[in-house]
C-alpha cells in the first residue's frame, strides 16, 4: 500500500511533507537533497522501489521531502544546512520516536552528518552512502557537473529530463518521464538553481569527529564521488566502517543496512514478482476534466503542481482499496489502475472523488472488466480502451461503469445504478450499455 502522507510545520513555519512504512526499528530514508526530489519518486525507479520494500518488510522507514521541493513548501525564506538540520528533528518530534538509524546517500551526507553530531541522543546508527560530507575540491568543475549546472541556467525541462534518466535508468523512459514530471510540479526553476548552489556549499567535515553513532560507510559502482572521497568520511568518524559493494545501490545495500542496524543476518533479497499480472481484471480510469484549458487558466506550473497532488492522492487511495496503479504511461492527464473486485474499483473511483474535493479539478471516471494483456509497468487490450471511453462520456465528477461492471457488484457495492443506456464508442464494434454510480439508499 502507497503511504499516507502526513504533514508538520517547521519553527519558521515551513511545512513539511513525511511518510512512515513498515514495522521495527525506525530508520530516516533521507532525500538525496539533489535536484530531483519527491516522496513518490522512490517508488518509481526500479531500484528504489526494490531497496523500500525490502526496508519496509522489516523496519519502520521515516521518509520525508525537504524544505522547498516535491510535497513540502516550495521557495522558503531558509534553506541553509541548519534549517534542514532542525528539519528532520520536527519531523521526529511529530512522528514521536526517540532514537533512529539514519540512512543518507549522495548529497544528503552533510545532513546527515550534521544532524548525527549536533544530536547524538537522536541517532542509534549512521549509514552514509555514496556520499561526502562536503563538496570535493573540482567536483563542479567536472564535465558533467558543469553540463547539468549549463543545463539547469539555461533549459529546466530538458535538466530534469536528463536527470530523470539518470536515476531511472534509459531503458524505462516512460517512468523517467513522469519523475521528470514531479521535479518539474515539486519545484521552480529558480528555486532548484538557488538549491544547487546552496547544497554545493554545505560542508559539516569538522563535525565528524563529534559523532558517537556506529557508523557505516558504503561504496558502490554507481557512486557520483571517487573512493577517495567517500573513504574520507570513514576515515573522519571515530570507529567507522567502509564496505565496497559490486552491486549498485538497491537491494544488496538495503540487506548491508538491515544487518548493521539490528546486528543480526537479513535474508537475501528474493525475486520481486510483477504487481501486474495478464488475464481478467478491472480497469478504473480516471482522468482531469479540461486539463487543457485548466492549464491556460491557472499556468502550467501552478496547474502541474494541482495535479500532482491529486495524482498522488488518488494511487492512494486506489491502493487502499486494493487497486494496483499503473506506472506506464497513460493519456492525458489519467490515472489507470487494476483491480481484481468490482466493488473495490467503485470504492477506489469514489475515493478519487473524496481526493479531487476542495482542489479545484473536477474528474471523469470509468470502469470496464474484460481480459487485459500485462507488458512491463502497463497494461493494454480491449477492455482498457473501452474503460478510456467510457469515462470520456462521464459528466463532471461522475462515475460511469459498464454493464459488466453493474452485473458483477450490483449486490456487493453499496451503491445504486442509474442506467444510461446502450452508448457508441469510437473503435468499438458494438454498443456498449453503462450506468452511473449513485450513492446507496
Amino acid at each position: 500500500m502507497e503511504p499516507r502522507i502526513q504533514y508538520c510545520t517547521a519553527p519558521d513555519g515551513v511545512n513539511l511533507a513525511f511518510c512512515t512504512e513498515g514495522e521495527g526499528p525506525p530508520l530516516v530514508y533521507m532525500p538525496t537533497f539533489g535536484v530531483v526530489g519527491h516522496l513518490q519518486v522512490e517508488a518509481l525507479m526500479p531500484r528504489g522501489r526494490q531497496m523500500l520494500q525490502y526496508l519496509t518488510e522489516r523496519m519502520q522507514v521515516i521518509r520525508y521531502d525537504r524544505r522547498g521541493q516535491g510535497l513540502s513548501d516550495r521557495e522558503p525564506a531558509d534553506d541553509s544546512l541548519d534549517a534542514q538540520v532542525s528539519d528532520l528533528n520536527t519531523i521526529l518530534d511529530r512522528i514521536g520516536v526517540d532514537r533512529v538509524a539514519l540512512y543518507g546517500q549522495v548529497f544528503a551526507g552533510p545532513v546527515a552528518i550534521a544532524f548525527a553530531a549536533r544530536h547524538p541522543e537522536r541517532v542509534s546508527h549512521l549509514i552514509l552512502i555514496n556520499t561526502v560530507a562536503n563538496m570535493p575540491e573540482g567536483y563542479a568543475d567536472s564535465p558533467r557537473a558543469r553540463g547539468l549546472a549549463a543545463l539547469l541556467e539555461h533549459d529546466f525541462e530538458t535538466f530534469t529530463e536528463l536527470v530523470s534518466r539518470l536515476l531511472a535508468g534509459w531503458t524505462e523512459p516512460e517512468i523517467g518521464a513522469r519523475i521528470a514530471a514531479q521535479a518539474r510540479a515539486g519545484s521552480t526553476p529558480e528555486g532548484m538553481r538557488q538549491r544547487w548552489r546552496i547544497g554545493r556549499s554545505w560542508d559539516a567535515s569538522d563535525l565528524m569527529p563529534r559523532i558517537v553513532a556506529p557508523t557505516l560507510v558504503i561504496e558502490t559502482p554507481d557512486a557520483p564521488f571517487a573512493e577517495k572521497w567517500i573513504r574520507a568520511s570513514a576515515v573522519g568518524i571515530s570507529g567507522a566502517q567502509f564496505r565496497q559493494l559490486d552491486q549498485v545501490a538497491g537491494e544488496s545495500v538495503a540487506q548491508a543496512v538491515c544487518e548493521f542496524v539490528t546486528g543480526e543476518a537479513a535474508p537475501p533479497p528474493a525475486p520481486i514478482a510483477p504487481a501486474l499480472s495478464a488475464g481478467t481484471a478491472i480497469v478504473l480510469f480516471a482522468d482531469i476534466v479540461d486539463s487543457t484549458a485548466l492549464t491556460e487558466q491557472l499556468g502550467d506550473a501552478a496547474f502541474r503542481a494541482r495535479a500532482t497532488r491529486l495524482d498522488v492522492a488518488m494511487r492512494l487511495g486506489m491502493r487502499e482499496c486494493g487497486g494496483v496503479p499503473v506506472e506506464g504511461k497513460v493519456l492525458g492527464d489519467g490515472v489507470m489502475a487494476v483491480f481484481t473486485s468490482s466493488r473495490q474499483a467503485i470504492d477506489g473511483a469514489r475515493r478519487c472523488l473524496a481526493a479531487a474535493d476542495g482542489t479545484g479539478l473536477a474528474l471523469h471516471l470509468g470502469i470496464h472488466a474484460g481480459d487485459v494483456i500485462h507488458e512491463h509497468d502497463n497494461v493494454y487490450g480491449g477492455t482498457v480502451n473501452i474503460a478510456s471511453r467510457i469515462c470520456g462520456l462521464c459528466e463532471p465528477g461522475e462515475i460511469l461503469v459498464s454493464d459488466v461492471v453493474r452485473g458483477m457488484a450490483r449486490s456487493s457495492a453499496g451503491v445504486e445504478f442509474e442506467d444510461r443506456g446502450e452508448q457508441e464508442m469510437k473503435g468499438v464494434g458494438e454498443p456498449v450499455r453503462v450506468y452511473a454510480v449513485r450513492a446507496g439508499a
